[in-house]
């Protein structure tokens, strides 16, 4: 449940990073929650 959790995370930081730019709010936290979670 990790593993795939971690790759989603990997592939989705490249497109976070752009939606970051031309979103204020960051949206790791959420992902940062989940996977602490």
């Amino acid at each position: 449940m990790f593993q795939p959790l971690l790759d989603a995370y990997i592939e989705s930081a490249p497109i976070k990073k752009k939606l970051h730019i031309s979103s204020p709010p960051p949206p790791k936290n959420r992902c940062g929650e989940l996977v602490g979670r």
